[in-house]
């Protein structure tokens, strides 16, 4: 008797999780939206412009001894800015999914 009843308590399927959705901007979002698309739209022109700016002194310096390496080593700084600023939905999604 009691091998059936742990049986048929093991068995029970377990009600429905509920599926909240997708996150839903709250009415009247749509200013804060906008200024959320102008600041990220800043963003990405700051990066272009900061590696067109390398790019452009790479290419001044290469008859200097260094080769444009010098300008080389600040490449990192706005390729991981424009790198960060791509994945920023994605990144602050994993921190909040986990918060």
């Amino acid at each position: 008797m009691m091998i059936h009843t742990a049986i048929e308590v093991l068995t029970q399927v377990p009600p429905a999780i509920p599926d909240p959705g997708g996150p839903v901007a709250p009415p009247g979002s749509n200013g804060v939206m906008t200024i959320m698309r102008w600041v990220m739209w800043v963003v990405f022109a700051l990066c272009f412009l900061g590696t067109a700016a390398i790019a452009g002194k790479m290419a001044l310096e290469h008859n200097s001894p260094h080769g444009g390496g010098m300008a080389v080593t600040n490449l990192w700084k706005p390729l991981t800015g424009a790198i960060v600023a791509t994945n920023i939905t994605g990144i602050l999604a994993g921190v909040a999914t986990f918060a």
